[in-house]
């Protein structure tokens, strides 16, 4: 009774950490893959849809990059740095690239114009997510993704009377925006400067994750003049519904983003998340295969029939995805980022090789499983670089 005292006291703040945090990301997971983007889908030509899906990779190479990384990194490095006025800057940058692309990419102007400032917006509140969990507040990281399903509702409801493409994601944004202002200091003046430093952190670790997001969403680009716009539906849809269940494993690398600092054994911390992830990997993928079929079934019928044969190399991909993603906690704080760097430009070629030579022989299919070898690949360099880090240390 004792042991079981000890262990609550010592651990119910986690797990209360985690339990809110899965939550937010359901919602935020709901919001976007299980009402938006399945509407959107029905409602908009396959070829429209296709396009639409070009400007989401956009829109999450983007803001991934930026504002969620900088988040991340906020947790990592030393709670005094103000990131705020490096946060404003980062947000204009991606208006600005998003006007740029989606004008090269043909779209119409007031299309370019609203859908740039989605871009823009998105930066503060996935900054936001990464700042309240800094602050241990998961409970505002909640209350900030239902305000985003709430904007995504009404955005809905006034793009089926006014059918402009990008009203759903600006009330989204701009509801989630207001509440970032009306909760956080993030407008307030910097209490402490930038060192070039943590400058070159950031910029190191935004490349990383632009590389890593540009490979992530680079794939429906790919698909698009080898393939075919129905092909990219396809997979678009596929790979959606089998990263909801993400939903259970993305909360727990945010909070452990959080309490990673207050284990001092860095020998142990790395052996146990290495044989953690394994687990955790393998659960996934059985989770993955059934649980995207019945939701293709349910969400994207019309693609049904192809997305069967890419379901299993897609929920294999997932599995290796969760892993990495569970490591790359880790990563952030032990190993240097030059290396990491390194890493990722190394599967950025592997997967751009991979891609084109077995999408040109086996279709859609063999594209999928060029995505599930590359992250492979990067899973085993995570994994061989981090044990290096273990012997040092030990």
């Amino acid at each position: 009774m004792k042991r079981i005292k000890l262990f609550y006291l010592k651990y119910h703040l986690f797990f209360r950490d985690l339990l809110i945090n899965t939550f937010s990301f359901f919602i935020y997971i709901f919001a976007q893959q299980l009402v938006f983007m399945p509407i959107m889908a029905k409602w908009l030509q396959p070829e429209e849809y296709a396009n639409f899906v070009i400007y989401i990779s956009l829109f999450s190479i983007l803001s991934n990059s930026l504002g969620n990384e900088l988040g991340i990194v906020s947790q990592v490095l030393d709670n005094h740095i103000d990131f705020n006025k490096l946060l404003h800057k980062i947000s204009f940058l991606s208006f600005f690239i998003s006007f740029i692309a989606l004008y090269l990419l043909h779209f119409q102007f007031f299309e370019i114009l609203g859908l740039s400032v989605c871009v823009f917006f998105s930066n503060y509140r996935l900054y936001a997510s990464g700042f309240f969990r800094k602050n241990s507040n998961f409970l505002k990281v909640f209350i900030l993704n239902i305000y985003y399903l709430i904007g995504i509702l009404i955005g809905l409801f006034c793009y089926y009377h006014f059918t402009v493409i990008w009203v759903p994601m600006i009330f989204a944004e701009l509801i989630s925006f207001i509440y970032v202002y009306k909760n956080s200091d993030i407008f307030d003046g910097g209490k402490a400067s930038l060192s070039r430093k943590t400058l070159r952190i950031f910029y190191s670790f935004s490349f990383i994750s632009f590389l890593n997001n540009l490979i992530t969403y680079l794939d429906k680009v790919i698909i698009y003049p080898i393939l075919g716009p129905l092909a990219v539906n396809v997979y678009y849809s596929t790979t959606t519904m089998s990263k909801i269940v993400n939903m259970v494993i993305n909360p727990l690398h945010g909070v452990l983003l959080t309490w990673i600092k207050k284990d001092s054994n860095t020998n142990n911390l790395i052996k146990k998340f290495i044989l953690a992830s394994i687990p955790i990997m393998i659960v996934s993928i059985l989770l993955s295969i059934p649980f995207t079929f019945l939701a293709m079934k349910i969400l994207y019928s019309q693609y049904l029939t192809q997305s069967i044969k890419v379901i299993l190399p897609v929920s294999l991909a997932l599995g290796v995805s969760v892993g990495i993603a569970f490591l790359k906690s880790l990563l952030l704080k032990f190993v240097d980022s030059n290396i990491l760097i390194k890493i990722y430009l190394l599967y950025f070629g592997i997967f751009i090789l991979l891609s084109l030579v077995l999408s040109h022989y086996f279709g859609l299919t063999g594209f999928c499983y060029s995505v599930f070898i590359s992250k492979c690949i990067l899973l085993l360099e995570f994994i061989v670089n981090l044990s290096k880090c273990k012997e040092v240390s030990s």
